[in-house]
């Protein structure tokens, strides 16, 4: 995000002066609850399909990983919230007002680009 170069007019509004301002923290945390209510909403989704069952942990040894994390919980939890860092810098790279238009930051783009491939591949 650092990397948007700055605008070519200078606006007639002033940008936050205060990091902790009334604006900025409401933006931040309405982007959190907003991801939170979708994260919780697709592990509800989860629970509430037929063939899905949670695994319970029964033994005590803790050595064997693989049947750990072999889980539909921790998928959808990638899904959810490895998309969500990139949907938060997108929305947090608009502001063009101030600053060059988003198409312009090759290289933001290029790592949205990238991390959304990556991320659909892998899953």
């Amino acid at each position: 995000l650092p990397l948007a170069h700055a605008a070519k007019k200078l606006s007639t509004k002033r940008p936050t002066a205060s990091l902790l301002g009334l604006h900025t923290m409401i933006s931040a945390c309405g982007v959190l609850v907003i991801n939170f209510f979708f994260l919780v909403t697709a592990l509800l989704l989860l629970w509430e399909q037929d063939w899905f069952q949670c695994r319970k942990w029964e033994n005590k040894e803790v050595g064997d990983t693989l049947s750990i994390g072999d889980n539909y919980e921790t998928s959808v939890i990638f899904i959810i919230s490895g998309y969500q860092y990139m949907s938060s810098a997108a929305a947090f790279n608009f502001g063009y007002s101030f600053r060059a238009y988003w198409w312009r930051n090759y290289i933001f783009i290029f790592f949205f680009m990238l991390w959304t491939v990556l991320h659909f591949i892998s899953t």
